[in-house]
């Protein structure tokens, strides 16, 4: 009896595994992911223009010279969904000449608030360079629910140069989904403010 108790159950062990394995193979197949790989959406920037607008080839490797790292920001802060986003950010500095202190994505800093989580990845932190000239704003606002990682890249030269900005000079992140900085460079970055809220020269994580 004990026999056939454990062969019973070694052929309904093998039989779902053989379901299993089926069932993998017809997924592959038609191209389904399983609910738990998201697929993560690319973007490839291609220069270092401060447009908001100039995104028509963010999509492609190619370099169309059409994807500013803004545009490609703004992308991700209106699409529809939840998929995750990658930018890829070749060398270069790209300066934020604009000065303005909008949320909405348009002048100063790049405003990063979607339902989206987000890297920005950068070719190395000695040649992939965010630059805020010194103009009134930091250099990146992160806000949202959302998670960002900031990766192989440097942040310089944000500034708040009036109080009640509410701190972080070269990055403020108002999030309730994680910050990860991965091999970057913050500096040069300042406050001017004196009261509470104007903290963290380089970064301010709240």
């Amino acid at each position: 009896m004990k026999l056939s108790e454990t062969s019973s159950s070694h052929r309904s062990l093998a039989s779902i595994l053989y379901l299993f394995v089926c069932l993998t193979l017809c997924l592959a197949m038609i191209n389904i992911q399983p609910a738990s790989a998201a697929i993560v959406i690319e973007y490839y920037v291609d220069n270092t223009n401060d447009s908001k607008t100039n995104n028509s080839g963010c999509s492609t490797e190619a370099d169309t010279d059409e994807c500013s790292l803004r545009a490609a920001i703004q992308l991700v802060n209106v699409a529809a969904g939840t998929s995750p986003y990658l930018i890829h950010v070749p060398a270069g500095t790209y300066n934020l000449p604009y000065p303005g202190t909008d949320d909405t994505n348009t002048l100063g800093d790049l405003d990063i608030g979607s339902g989206h989580n987000l890297t920005i990845d950068g070719a190395g932190i000695d040649v992939t360079i965010i630059n805020g000239y010194g103009h009134f704003d930091r250099i990146i606002d992160h806000q949202g629910e959302a998670e960002l990682r900031l990766s192989d890249l440097t942040i310089q030269n944000g500034n708040l140069s009036v109080t009640g900005l509410g701190g972080g000079g070269g990055i403020r992140s108002l999030s309730t989904g994680e910050l990860t900085l991965d091999n970057v460079r913050v500096t040069g970055n300042t406050v001017a403010g004196t009261t509470a809220a104007d903290s963290g020269g380089g970064y301010l994580c709240d």
